[in-house]
């Protein structure tokens, strides 16, 4: 078996009562060496139940490093040994006034007359334990042609937006709309879509719009699922959705009024497990078909969504743990991969998109 144990998962910093930490604790000491972990975008350098774990943030804008040691006569790990080493910035060059390069940053302080030019520049070579930071000759050699294809396909235009595209995390937005119209198109027998608005991570800027675009604005390999549900089924999902714990979800095919502040009215134990949490939450006023008629708790449709939320991300088990295989049905296309395809198929669409509104937050 492996004499050496490190785990890479998408899972928080360990804090409270994190999976991370629950994990560990269950586990004996000396069963996992190290843990990577991801999720809550945090700077993470520290130990969780003996083990040694690290984070580096968000956006690849860190770097976070343990040095483990391996005893040469058993080939163990020597937990005794393990270094922890703190998060760092990663950077080309550092400004002036420290081992910082947060462009957007500088930016704004200087916008905002808080610094100024002679603050950041002129900009200088970054050093890691005290040795200069140069790139690997070797290793650029060696990704050439990779990168070269991958941006082949990045430099693809698909579309071009008249406009800067919106973000709304209370409600709809311009990229949202563009996912759920591109799905209704791609999949005419769903008579809901459901996007989950944590998978949209940046806007589009007015311009050309390319596949390098679409990539940044959802960086995820996530494949679509059609799924069969019953309108009782699609209200639990809508009510997670809604909870006010994640953004608020991009939704075509029905209207949903909710709540946009918390009440203890509200809280309740879906999952019997004696507490009330604030995924829990029914915030939901009232649900109807985009035509204003009620969704019937028995009624049956296709819904169409991502992998991600019928695995159980966002709290979403509370909903498909209970939906059998037999109503899922897993489709060979990544769900960016369809929005792409719908632009290549109207080149002359103006963007973004105009809609009618499905969500409504009332106070």
């Amino acid at each position: 078996g492996a004499t050496v144990v490190l785990i890479a998962m998408h899972e928080g910093d360990g804090h409270g009562t994190e999976p991370l930490r629950e994990m560990l604790e269950r586990l004996p000491r000396g069963t996992i060496d190290g843990i990577v972990s991801g999720h809550t975008h945090l700077k993470v350098s520290e130990f969780v139940a003996d083990v040694p774990v690290i984070q580096a943030g968000v956006r690849g804008y860190h770097f976070a490093r343990f040095d483990l040691f391996v005893d040469r006569a058993t080939g163990r790990v020597n937990p005794d040994l393990t270094k922890m080493h703190g998060v760092v910035n990663i950077c080309g060059t550092w400004f002036a006034n420290g081992e910082e390069c947060y462009a957007r940053g500088a930016q704004e302080e200087i916008e905002k007359g808080k610094a100024s030019e002679a603050d950041f520049f002129p900009l200088r070579k970054p050093f890691y334990e005290e040795m200069p930071v140069e790139p690997d000759l070797v290793v650029r050699k060696a990704l050439a042609p990779y990168l070269a294809s991958a941006n082949k396909i990045r430099g693809e235009v698909l579309g071009h937006a008249h406009g800067n595209f919106g973000r709304h995390d209370c409600g709809e937005n311009d990229v949202g709309q563009l996912f759920v119209k591109s799905y209704a198109e791609a999949f005419p027998d769903a008579r809901v879509i459901y996007m989950n608005g944590g998978g949209f991570r940046r806007m589009l800027n007015k311009g050309p719009v390319t596949y390098g675009d679409l990539f940044e604005v959802n960086p995820f390999d996530n494949f679509v699922v059609k799924v069969r549900l019953t309108g009782r089924e699609l209200r639990r999902m809508l009510e997670v959705g809604f909870s006010g714990v994640h953004t608020v979800p991009q939704i075509h095919g029905v209207r949903v009024k909710f709540h946009g502040s918390d009440h203890q009215s509200q809280e309740r134990d879906l999952n019997g497990d004696g507490r009330k949490e604030k995924w829990e939450r029914n915030r939901i006023e009232s649900l109807t078909w985009e035509n204003g008629s009620p969704v019937n708790d028995q009624e049956t449709f296709w819904l169409v969504t991502s992998d991600f939320l019928v695995m159980g991300g966002d709290n979403m088990d509370a909903v498909f743990d209970s939906i059998p295989e037999s109503r899922r049905s897993f489709q060979d296309v990544i769900q960016r991969d369809v929005v792409a395809e719908w632009l290549r198929k109207n080149p002359s669409v103006a963007l973004p998109l105009p809609y009618q509104p499905r969500v409504e937050m009332v106070r």
